[in-house]
């Protein structure tokens, strides 16, 4: 019986086009001191694809790619005029699904202990959590810039676990993405479940439930 639920954040909790719009801001802030001529909507496509880069070499680190995007627009920052900026923008901009708050409700009452496992920078998650009003339901938050890999590499889902004290083999996952499945399954979790928030093609992810509501997934999980 699964007694533990570890849960992904951007794309399962909170939206992906909302974090998306949090990159807008940051070109907002930075384009008075930037080179040349570019919009907010560039720069989020230029820090996604920097945070892509960052994520294929295995780390996630919102800071370290922001120092990296706004270099590449002619702006100078440090790491913590970088964390500054992000953690005033990002947070605040995030936008909790409509399903979000009852599933991590219903979870509350089923399971043992809840957790996030998220590939975002740790700061960053708990101010969301925090602001959003989810403390109450989350126990535990684990990161990847914690762990010191991404996923589809389980260490973050395993220190998730640690820290709720719960085993594998009695645990679920639900995440939006295969990587977030694959994860779960190296880690040897015994529920996964995918939440489809935008067009996926599954390829050799073999999630053990795929559902359009997060409510539905965590019953499931429940169950399982």
């Amino acid at each position: 019986m699964v007694e533990y639920l570890v849960l992904d954040f951007f794309g399962t909790i909170v939206s992906l086009g909302s974090l998306l719009d949090s990159y807008k801001e940051l070109g907002r802030r930075l384009q008075p001191r930037a080179e040349g001529d570019w919009s907010p909507d560039e720069f989020a496509r230029l820090y996604a694809r920097v945070l892509d880069e960052y994520w294929s070499r295995g780390r996630t680190s919102f800071t370290h790619a922001l120092v990296e995007a706004a270099r590449r627009v002619g702006v100078a920052l440090d790491v913590a005029e970088a964390s500054r900026l992000i953690l005033d923008v990002v947070p605040q901009r995030l936008m909790v699904y409509r399903d979000a708050v009852e599933a991590l409700t219903v979870a509350s009452t089923l399971f043992a202990g809840v957790a996030v496992a998220s590939d975002g920078e740790r700061s960053v998650v708990e101010e969301a959590i925090r602001l959003k009003g989810l403390d109450a339901y989350i126990q535990v938050v684990a990161t990847s810039d914690e762990a010191g890999r991404t996923k589809p590499d389980p260490a973050v889902i395993r220190l998730a676990l640690e820290r709720l004290g719960g085993d594998p083999a009695e645990a679920g996952l639900i995440g939006d993405s295969e990587k977030d499945i694959e994860a779960g399954r190296r880690a040897g979790v015994k529920f996964k479940g995918l939440v489809v928030r935008r067009p996926l093609r599954l390829s050799a992810s073999q999630p053990d439930a795929v559902a359009c509501d997060l409510v539905n997934l965590v019953r499931l999980a429940s169950i399982s």
